[in-house]
């Protein structure tokens, strides 16, 4: 068997063991409630909230790139998720708000949209190549922005 057979299988194993213990939500496994893990994947998610969001903003009216802009949005709003998740876990009222069978939905979704952000990205990222665009500059975005044409490069 190849290096790469071995590595399939392995990751195969590796996720038919998450799937088997999907229903066990472990606790242990997060950051203490006051600790500066915890703090940190705040402001993380804080920023990823702040950064979508804005992104979605600019995107979406200022160059009017809107499959760009409700990436970004959707981006936003699973920060949005992920901070409020955090916020509720760190003030001991996530179990109030949550079952155990709400947060498996909850990281099922955040992992369907993991694999939809890699689709998207290697699509997006397949037609750039098949079309050679070269590399986005602010040249090239300012230029199209004000002139409506493909730019100068």
């Amino acid at each position: 068997m190849n290096v790469f057979a071995a590595d399939l299988m392995e990751l195969a194993s590796i996720f038919r063991k998450f799937i088997k213990n999907a229903g066990r939500i472990s606790i242990p496994i997060m950051a203490r409630r006051g600790g500066c893990c915890m703090y940190f994947n705040i402001i993380i998610a804080f920023i990823g909230v702040v950064g979508g969001w804005s992104a979605f903003g600019v995107f979406f009216f200022h160059f009017e790139n809107r499959q760009a802009g409700m990436w970004a949005f959707v981006s936003g709003t699973f920060a949005a998720t992920t901070l409020f998740i955090h916020i509720l876990y760190k003030k001991h009222a996530l179990e109030l708000w949550y079952t155990p069978e709400n947060l498996l939905q909850i990281r099922l979704l955040g992992l369907l949209g993991l694999i939809a952000g890699l689709t998207g990205a290697a699509a997006y990222t397949g037609i750039a190549v098949t079309k050679h665009e070269g590399a986005p500059t602010t040249l090239r975005l300012s230029y199209t922005q004000y002139h409506g044409q493909e730019g100068l490069l």
